[in-house]
């Protein structure tokens, strides 16, 4: 009984603070452009009402204020530069409000709106400009993705952006003597949910002494093109993944590749590869989601698992919840990513420490709290419990996919079940090269949490493939 008590006055409590934090956080987290309307324009008509009932001429605001937001916007964005725009405008403003002579009291009313909300209209827009509630930047994301790549890939590589999707290219830096590897097969990596291309950091450099090696975002992650996901089917949502990929394909002129896919990356390159099979020499499907029926009682047992399912069914994501955390939402990523690390094996690049988990914490702030975009395909193909809407076994058929398929999943403790994919595997065998392999020791994230036996057998496992034709 007190138990109940205590929640229900908890949730009186809580329930208006946390509709006020959002409010001040839609507020303070829009664009500058918003803010430098809405203001202008409030402010115009207080300068215009004054100046109809009182007389009042004070349009200089307006325009003075418009101008210190056309300084926002053109000058380049530095906090420096922001700063003294804002204070030339408040110097103005009140110095401006201190000299004039008003002995009538509705017009010392008028006169302090407009100043006052001349300068909260400003300060609001430097808000927004400095990104002071979410203060996530694709430059950031940037550089500490260039950073963990120097820090492990010790030959050329390039950063690129191709067809709208962030790529990092290393090309093939093998032993040239060996003609067999000539020219080397192309391989494209696609990461999985919540991640970007920085998670291969420790894998690129021993894959491109065999491969010319390309690393993919999805649309709408990562350094991507983050477009408004307006679909309204299973289909579009597919299609907007999907062919974003062929995009990318014609883009950067490759006639084939070997493809593969981690976790929720998987079903996009599943999907790729039936779509598309004449681009696709094998495909590799890494801890893949989405393969299996989900079980017939799929109810959530306990409390933390029910939050689960009503945060799915609002279709709320992880990164909502670090954009709704606003300034705080760097601290929470942080914290995620400690927990995630207790639960890591030892051999994880992680725990180790050969990957700077400090950096990856940055690194994933920032793709997160940018632009909801890619995120929501954990919605539209995805039930709870990573279990997909259309199961990737009805698609993963003889007849329908031809190539070389090969399942690798964690030996350790990976929660995406390996007899999924075995199941697959059986099926096709009889028909086609198709195997299953575990990478020891490791979990979900599997390249990461044995990132030197997961190379060797993605090598073994593509080589096998090869040979099988």
């Amino acid at each position: 009984m007190w138990r109940s008590v205590a929640f229900g006055t908890a949730a009186i409590v809580a329930v208006p603070l946390l509709i006020l934090w959002s409010i001040v956080g839609y507020i303070l987290s829009r664009p500058l452009g918003v803010a430098a309307v809405i203001s202008v324009v409030v402010v115009l008509a207080l300068t215009t009402a004054a100046e109809v009932h009182e007389r009042l001429v004070l349009f200089d605001f307006v325009a003075v204020l418009a101008v210190a937001f056309g300084a926002l916007v053109l000058l380049p964005k530095k906090a420096l530069h922001e700063s003294l725009v804002l204070g030339a405008f408040l110097a103005y403003a009140i110095s401006r409000r201190v000299c004039l002579t008003i002995e009538n009291e509705k017009e010392k009313t008028y006169a302090d709106w407009i100043t006052v909300l001349s300068c909260v209209g400003l300060a609001w827009g430097f808000v927004c400009a400095q990104k002071y509630w979410i203060p996530a930047r694709l430059e950031e994301l940037t550089k500490l993705e260039d950073k963990l790549y120097k820090t492990h890939i010790m030959t050329e590589y390039k950063m690129l952006k191709v067809g709208g999707l962030g790529t990092v290219h290393i090309p093939y830096c093998g032993e040239q003597k060996d003609e067999s590897r000539l020219p080397p097969l192309n391989l494209v990596l696609i990461h999985g949910y919540a991640a970007g291309n920085a998670f291969w950091a420790t894998n690129l450099q021993t894959l491109a002494k065999q491969y010319n090696v390309y690393a993919v975002e999805w649309i709408g992650i990562g350094r991507s093109d983050r477009p408004d996901p307006s679909y309204k089917s299973y289909e579009d949502a597919d299609r907007f993944f999907v062919d974003a990929i062929e995009r990318w394909r014609k883009e950067i002129q490759l006639d084939q590749f070997v493809l593969a896919g981690h976790s929720m990356g998987g079903i996009f390159v599943t999907h790729y590869a039936l779509k598309y099979p004449q681009n696709v020499e094998q495909l590799i499907l890494i801890s893949p989601a989405g393969v299996g029926y989900p079980p017939k009682d799929n109810s959530p047992r306990s409390f933390f698992f029910r939050v689960i399912r009503y945060g799915w069914g609002m279709k709320l994501t992880p990164m909502s919840f670090v954009r709704f955390m606003g300034p705080f939402g760097k601290r929470l990523v942080r914290w995620i990513l400690q927990r995630r690390m207790s639960w890591l094996p030892d051999t994880s690049v992680l725990k180790t420490g050969v990957l700077d988990s400090a950096m990856v914490a940055e690194y994933m702030y920032h793709n997160w709290a940018l632009k909801k975009s890619g995120e929501v395909a954990i919605h539209t193909h995805l039930l709870p419990g990573a279990y997909g809407i259309k199961p990737l076994r009805d698609d993963l058929l003889p007849n329908q996919i031809q190539m070389p398929v090969t399942f690798i999943y964690g030996g350790g403790s990976d929660w995406m079940n390996f007899e999924y994919g075995q199941e697959v595997v059986d099926r096709l065998s009889p028909t086609q090269y198709a195997t299953l392999k575990k990478v020891p020791y490791a979990g979900h994230q599997v390249f990461m949490d044995n990132s030197a036996d997961f190379n060797s057998i993605l090598i073994e496992s593509i080589t096998l493939g090869t040979l099988s034709k």
